[in-house]
């Protein structure tokens, strides 16, 4: 099985102050994966809203 998580929140600050069971961390945290937002990637930002409204393709009743 794989799992795919995100979250906005720290977990391992949330691990320390006892909110997030540690046990359960170090099993999900095996590749962790921290880009930057998207406001300082503006680039990337363009190239997935056109990768998204060209999956969308064209919106009938437009």
């Amino acid at each position: 099985m794989r799992l795919i998580a995100a979250t906005h929140r720290n977990l391992m600050v949330d691990v320390a102050g006892g909110r997030f069971r540690e046990d359960l961390f170090y099993r999900v945290a095996v590749g962790v994966l921290q880009p930057p937002p998207l406001r300082q990637r503006e680039d990337d930002l363009l190239l997935s809203c056109d990768v998204l409204l060209t999956a969308l393709g064209p919106c009938s009743g437009r």
